[in-house]
């Protein structure tokens, strides 16, 4: 029993640290993936940004305009590109899941699907 409730602290901990990483505005970079593995990047006519709450909101905004917005959570859940349990943005609106990474200044989002993309999204200076 102990030790559950130990693991249990563990894994909160591990998932506030998470919200907290993730929280702010972050631009696109590129986009990698799909059937054909094409790489899609941002131009003038589209620049998308991304921006997460620390409170479990999010946003995302195309050229100045509002795509989307809700809520997010964060858990730890097993991928279908890894046996173990990874981050997992669960999105109120969008349907899917993302697991993702944090290097440096980079968001690296992964669909949770299969012949999804990979994002990359960088935080501004």
């Amino acid at each position: 029993m102990m030790m559950l409730l130990v693991l249990g602290a563990c894994q909160k901990t591990e998932i506030d640290s998470e919200y907290s990483a993730i929280a702010g505005e972050w631009i696109w970079a590129e986009s990698t993936g799909g059937i054909a593995g094409t790489t899609i990047k941002p131009s003038t006519a589209r620049e998308k940004v991304l921006e997460f709450t620390a409170d479990g909101q999010f946003e995302i905004t195309e050229t100045d305009s509002l795509v989307s917005s809700g809520t997010y959570e964060i858990k730890m859940m097993k991928s279908i590109r890894s046996e173990e349990k990874l981050p997992t943005i669960v999105y109120s609106t969008e349907g899917f899941q993302q697991t993702f990474e944090i290097k440096n200044n980079e968001l690296i989002l992964f669909d949770e699907v299969y012949d999804g993309y990979t994002h990359r999204y960088v935080k501004p200076d």
